[in-house]
C-alpha cells in the first residue's frame, strides 16, 4: 500500500534497499527503487565461501537493518536467502518488504498467499516461515526472528534447516522435528552461535529472543542467553500449542495433497459429527471396494475443516491414508502424513482406542516394531473389539513370521464378527501363507459370498488355486476379480500365472499393467516380477537390471538398520542376487535366517540366493528345509532361477522322498 511504501520510504539504513520516489496513477502505486547490482546471498556464500566471523558479521548486519525496520513497525514477513542481495563491494541488502509477496524466486519456494480453502492461510516462503505463521498467525518480530534463524542456520551449515521433498513434509518438520544441531554440519562454529540459532528456531514464540536488539546482543558478547525457568509450565504450553500447530499442518496437508477438503462429501451439513465418522469408519472396513479410501478420507476431512482437534476423526483419516499406502500407493510422503496425523490423534486424546490403533499401524509401516505392538496392546486394553486393531494385529503377526499367533488372531476377529467377508478373506490368507491351502479356499470362498466386491478376496483365491497346481483356475479367479476393478496386485498375480507357463511375453505385459495400474509405481513386488519376466526375454537384459534395481531401491527404502522384517529383509536378498549383488544377497539372506529360521519364504529364497552364489548344496538343503516347512512344490518346479538345480540328481532324491500330492 501507499501508507506501507511511505513508512518503508523512511528507512535509512545501509542494509535496506532504498526507496527514492512513490507515486500514484489510477490506483497503482509506483516506486522507484535502488538499483542493486550483486547476486543472492545463496550464490555469494557458495562462491566465496567466507570464514565464520565473516558470515558472523554479515549475519549481525541483516540483523540490525531488521531492528531498523520493526522500531518503525515494519515486519518483513518474507526473509530468505533469495531477498538478501550481496551488492558487488560486499554489503548485504534486505530487499522485499512486504511490497512484492507475490513474486516468486528462482533459488526458493514460491511464497504461499492462499489455501484450498479458499482464505488466506498462510504469507512467506514455506521453509523459512515461523510456525505459528504457518497457522495463519500474523507476522511479527518473534516470526521473523525465525525466520532470521533458518536464514542464519543455512549460512554457518550450508543446508537449509527443513528440507524435504514436498511442501507437506517441510510443513512436518517445522512443526514438529528440531533441525540437526548446526555443530553436527560444521563442528567449529562457537557453541554460544549454534544455542542462539537453536533458539531462535524454538517451536514455542516464547523460547525465541523477543527482539532483534536482543539478537544483537547475543552477537555482540557471545551470549546465546539462558534458558526458561519453568520447565514444566513451558512444557505443557509447548504441548497446548503443537496440538494446534499440529492440527493446522493436518488441514494444510490435506489441501496441499489433495486440493480439497470435504469437496466429495454430499450433505455435510445434514450429518452429525458421529455420523460422519461412523460413516468413514464404514468406508474404511470396505476399503477395497471402488472409491471407499477417498469416501472415508472426505468423510473425515469434513469434519477436519469444522474441528482441527478432533481426534477420531485425525486417527481416522490417519487410518485412511495408511490404508492408502498399503492399499494403493506405497508413497513415502503419504506414510509420513499418515504418521504426522497419527502422532496429532495420540497428543489430542491418548485414551481413545482408535488414536492407539492409528499409532500402531503409523508405527508398524515405519518399522518400528516394538512401539507398534505397544500401541496394539494399549488399544485392546481400552478396547477389545475394537475392529481395527484386531485386524491390524494379525497382519503384524504375520509380517513378524507369527503365523500361528495371525490365525488365532483372526479367529477372534472372525468370532466378534462372523459376516465380516474381509475377516474371513484375511483368516484364509493366514492359511495360504501357512501351506493349509484346502482351509484357506473354504474360507475365501465363504469371504467372497459375504463381498462379492473384495478385490482382496479374488487375489488370495487366484494364489490359492495356483499354489494347488490349479494355474488355469487361478488365471479365472483373477480375471473374475479385474471384472469388478483393475487391481495392480491382480494383474500382479497374473504376471505370475502366465510365467509358470512360459508365456513370458504375456507375463511381462501384465507387469507392466500392475505398475502403469495408478497408485501401483511405488510396488518393488510388481518392478521385481517384471525383472524375472525380462530376464526370460531375449533383448531385455537391461530392462531386467533397471526393473531390479528400482525393485532394491524401492525395498530398501522402507527398511531401518535394525530392522526386523524378515519377509522384507529376505525378499531384499532376493532382488540382490537376481541383480548380480551377490555380496550384498547373502547378507540380507542370513540377516532374515537369522529373524526367521523357519519360515517357508524365507527358506525358499534363501534356497534361490545360494544357487546364484554357486552354493549348490546349500541350496539343496535350504529348499529341503522350505518344503518340509509347507512350501508348495508347484513354486519350486516353475523358478526358473532353479532351473539348473532341477538337473541334479540330488534335487530328484528330494522330491521322491515326498509325500505325492
Amino acid at each position: 500500500s501507499l501508507i506501507e511504501a511511505k513508512t518503508l520510504a523512511k528507512l535509512n539504513h545501509p542494509n535496506i534497499v532504498t526507496l527514492f520516489e512513490i507515486a500514484e496513477h489510477d490506483g497503482q502505486t509506483a516506486m522507484v527503487m535502488e538499483y542493486l547490482e550483486g547476486e543472492p546471498l545463496r550464490n555469494y556464500l557458495a562462491r566465496v565461501e567466507p570464514s565464520f566471523d565473516e558470515k558472523l558479521a554479515l549475519a549481525r548486519q541483516i540483523a540490525d537493518a531488521l531492528k531498523a525496520s520493526h522500531s518503525l513497525g515494519i515486519v518483513h514477513a518474507d526473509i530468505k536467502p533469495g531477498n538478501i542481495i550481496m551488492r558487488a563491494d560486499g554489503v548485504p541488502v534486505l530487499v522485499d518488504f512486504g511490497l512484492a509477496k507475490s513474486a516468486a524466486s528462482t533459488n526458493d519456494m514460491e511464497t504461499l498467499t492462499k489455501g484450498s480453502l479458499g482464505q488466506s492461510l498462510i504469507l512467506g516462503t514455506l521453509p523459512y516461515m515461523a510456525p505459528e505463521v504457518m497457522k495463519a498467525g500474523t507476522p511479527d518480530e518473534v516470526s521473523d526472528i525465525f525466520s532470521f534463524g533458518t536464514v542464519l542456520y543455512e549460512m554457518l551449515t550450508g543446508v537449509r534447516a527443513f528440507k524435504a521433498a514436498s511442501d507437506a513434509e517441510i510443513v512436518h518438520l517445522i512443526l514438529n522435528e528440531d533441525p540437526t544441531p548446526v555443530s553436527a554440519h560444521t563442528p567449529d562454529v562457537p557453541s554460544w552461535c549454534a544455542n542462539l540459532v537453536a533458539r531462535m528456531l524454538s517451536k514455542e514464540r516464547a523460547g525465541r529472543p523477543q527482539s532483534f536488539e536482543a539478537v544483537l546482543k547475543a552477537m555482540d558478547t557471545a551470549d546465546a542467553g539462558t534458558p526458561l525457568q519453568d520447565k514444566k509450565t513451558v512444557e505443557k504450553a509447548q504441548k497446548a500449542i503443537q496440538i494446534r500447530w499440529m492440527a493446522a499442518a493436518i488441514i494444510l496437508i490435506a489441501a496441499l495433497g489433495l486440493g480439497y477438503i470435504g469437496a466429495n462429501y454430499i450433505g455435510t451439513e445434514t450429518v452429525t459429527v458421529h455420523g460422519r465418522i461412523q460413516a468413514g469408519m464404514d468406508r474404511l472396513r470396505h476399503s477395497q471396494e471402488k472409491g471407499a479410501i477417498e469416501q472415508a478420507k472426505a468423510h473425515f476431512q469434513s469434519v477436519l475443516a469444522e474441528d482441527p482437534e478432533n481426534a477420531a476423526a485425525t486417527a481416522g483419516y490417519s487410518l485412511a491414508l495408511l490404508k492408502e499406502y498399503s492399499n494403493e500407493e506405497a508413497d513415502p510422503t503419504t506414510l509420513k502424513n499418515a504418521k504426522a496425523a497419527a502422532d496429532l490423534a495420540l497428543n489430542l486424546d491418548d485414551q481413545l482406542a482408535l488414536a492407539q490403533v492409528a499409532a500402531a499401524w503409523a508405527n508398524e509401516f515405519s518399522g518400528n516394531t516394538e512401539e507398534a505392538q505397544g500401541y496394539y496392546k494399549k488399544a485392546l486394553n481400552l478396547d477389545p473389539a475394537n475392529y481395527f486393531a484386531l485386524q491390524g494385529l494379525g497382519r503384524f503377526f504375520m509380517m513378524q513370521g507369527k503365523l500361528e499367533q495371525a490365525i488365532e488372531q483372526y479367529k477372534v476377529a472372525t468370532d466378534l464378527y462372523p459376516e465380516d467377508g474381509w475377516l474371513l478373506t484375511l483368516l484364509g490368507d493366514m492359511h495360504h501363507r501357512n501351506g493349509n491351502y484346502n482351509a484357506a479356499e473354504s474360507l475365501v470362498l465363504q469371504g467372497i459370498e459375504l463381498a462379492p466386491d473384495n478385490i482382496h478376496a479374488y487375489r488370495t483365491l487366484s494364489g490359492v488355486l495356483f499354489a494347488k497346481g490349479d494355474t488355469v483356475g487361478a488365471i479365472s479367479a483373477a480375471q473374475r476379480g479385474l471384472q469388478i476393478k483393475p487391481d495392480p496386485m491382480l494383474y500382479n498375480n497374473l504376471g505370475a500365472f502366465y510365467f509358470a507357463l512360459g508365456q513370458y511375453g504375456q507375463s511381462a505385459n501384465a507387469f507392466e499393467r500392475a505398475i502403469d495400474t495408478q497408485g501401483n509405481s511405488h510396488n518393488y513386488l510388481a518392478w521385481a516380477n517384471l525383472g524375472d519376466a525380462y530376464s526370460m526375454i531375449p533383448g531385455k537384459e537391461e530392462d531386467r537390471k533397471l526393473a531390479f534395481r528400482r525393485a532394491i531401491q524401492l525395498l530398501t527404502e522402507r527398511l531401518k538398520p535394525d530392522d526386523t522384517r524378515h519377509s522384507l529383509i529376505s525378499r531384499a536378498g532376493l532382488y540382490y542376487a537376481k541383480a548380480g549383488q551377490i555380496d550384498q544377497a547373502e547378507k540380507m539372506t542370513s540377516r532374515a535366517l537369522e529373524l526367521a529360521p523357519d519360515n517357508r519364504w524365507v527358506l525358499f529364497r534363501a534356497a534361490v540366493v545360494m544357487e546364484q552364489a554357486s552354493k549348490r548344496n546349500e541350496a539343496l538343503a535350504l529348499l529341503e528345509r522350505s518344503i518340509k516347512a509347507g512350501q508348495a512344490i508347484s513354486e519350486i518346479k516353475n523358478d526358473p532361477y532353479l532351473a539348473a538345480l532341477r538337473q541334479d540328481p540330488t534335487y530328484h532324491k528330494l522330491l521322491a522322498s515326498q509325500p505325492s500330492e
